[in-house]
């Protein structure tokens, strides 16, 4: 069973981590999508402080994850879950309120990963700006 998630993964955190290890728990092969900036079709995301070669880098090391495709816009990530059609794709529980997600319709299920942590890439900038 294929899974999918996609994130910027700016800062990889520990709760990054977690929606890693509870996605590749639910499917054999985990593809993670990796934005490169998320401010070019969502001018209120914050525009990553790490270079896309960083965040790569620190997704390969991990061990949760098989393959990392890159896309810019979510036209991109459209394109890519209409071309791999994965059997699973892993969402935070903060979507489920959505009434649509970029490319639902190329995915047989749709899991959201429970967040029960405070980590983000927000909090994390915080507690350097404030150390």
């Amino acid at each position: 069973m294929t899974g999918f998630v996609a994130s910027t993964f700016d800062l990889l955190h520990a709760g990054h981590c977690l929606y890693l290890k509870d996605a590749k728990r639910i499917c054999d092969y985990l593809i993670a999508a990796l934005q490169t900036n998320p401010t070019l079709d969502r001018p209120e995301k914050n525009r990553p402080i790490q270079t896309t070669k960083e965040r790569r880098t620190q997704l390969e090391a991990c061990k949760y994850v098989d393959e990392i495709v890159e896309y810019s816009a979510e036209e991109d990530l459209n394109n890519i879950l209409k071309k791999i059609k994965p059997d699973i794709r892993i969402l935070g529980s903060d979507c489920k309120s959505r009434e649509w997600m970029t490319g639902q319709e190329y995915c047989s299920q749709i899991y959201y990963h429970s967040r029960d942590h405070n980590w983000s890439s927000t909090e994390l900038i915080e507690r350097i700006k404030n150390s």
